[in-house]
């Protein structure tokens, strides 16, 4: 969300529009795919004059925020999710059986907000220039500015986090995740602490 803000921002400048809902596509100046022709989606995704970056979280304290806000909003697509594919109301999850359900979902069948970062990124099919860490926010912002060869960086003077929901999952993995949790998430992510060099201990 955050980094959506600020590069809604950066194609906002010198115009009277302002960042309304990051993550509405009406508001949002940013492109999407589908106008683009076949030539202009393959430079964009493969060719060398852009620039290609994408944001990674912890699996862990990505699984525990979507626990703790996601699955637990009635209105939200992974709540629908798991309603189509558990037959019972995720609210009545625990943390535990929540990571045990998902675990035997096929990677198709899971929500963007859990599936495994590496195909949620294109890990090894779109080349990078960049692989930066929610962790690191705001600091990281910096090299958005010069990914992005933005031009005014006083659009990035109050470093703010804009997420719609602050968990806080980071600080709370101690309070929801056992010994047998962290295992199942291992098995799960497995993939995701190996491409994004992410530690599996939980300190």
């Amino acid at each position: 969300s955050t980094v959506k803000y600020y590069l809604q921002r950066i194609e906002y400048q010198n115009t009277p529009y302002t960042v309304k809902n990051v993550h509405d596509k009406h508001y949002s100046p940013l492109l999407s795919p589908y106008p683009l022709d076949d030539a202009e989606f393959h430079a964009a995704m493969y060719g060398g004059e852009y620039k290609r970056f994408t944001l990674v979280r912890n699996p862990y304290a990505r699984l525990l925020s979507c626990f703790l806000d996601r699955v637990q909003d009635s209105k939200s697509a992974s709540y629908r999710n798991l309603i189509n594919h558990a037959g019972r109301d995720p609210r009545e999850f625990s943390f535990e059986e929540f990571v045990g359900f998902i675990g035997t979902q096929k990677v198709k069948e899971m929500d963007c907000h859990w599936r495994p970062q590496v195909y949620e990124t294109y890990h090894g099919r779109i080349k990078m220039d960049s692989v930066l860490k929610f962790e690191d926010l705001p600091a990281n912002l910096t090299e958005i500015i010069s990914l992005t060869s933005c031009t005014d960086e006083s659009i990035f003077a109050e470093k703010a986090n804009k997420s719609p929901s602050v968990t806080s999952a980071g600080k709370r993995l101690d309070e929801y995740y056992t010994d047998d949790i962290a295992d199942m998430a291992n098995e799960i992510y497995s993939e995701d602490f190996a491409a994004f060099n992410y530690s599996k201990l939980l300190a």
